[in-house]
């Protein structure tokens, strides 16, 4: 499955996959949902893979956000981004 995102109650909840190549749909409703709301909450517990691209587009908004304190990542996620957070902290 390659990405699939539905939004319940202002949440995206996104299932499949997180490439180069679905990359660009979640930056654009991040993109629309921000000029239209204060925050953005995407839930990545369905998510099955994440390449490189996606692991460091999240790991840019949950940082530095767009504003501060704007965004959200929910879910237990993949262990791509656990992994990357894991090796950030020991570094």
């Amino acid at each position: 499955m390659p990405l699939k995102i539905e939004q319940k109650n202002g949440v995206y909840f996104l299932e499949g996959k997180i490439n180069s190549t679905t990359l660009p749909f979640i930056k654009e409703i991040v993109k629309e949902d921000l000029n239209q709301h204060k925050t953005i909450e995407i839930n990545i517990e369905k998510i099955s893979i994440i390449d490189e691209n996606g692991v460091s587009f999240l790991h840019n908004l949950i940082e530095n956000g767009i504003r501060k304190d704007n965004f959200i990542l929910s879910g237990y996620g993949c262990k791509e981004i656990y992994q990357h957070y894991l090796s950030n902290q020991i570094a």
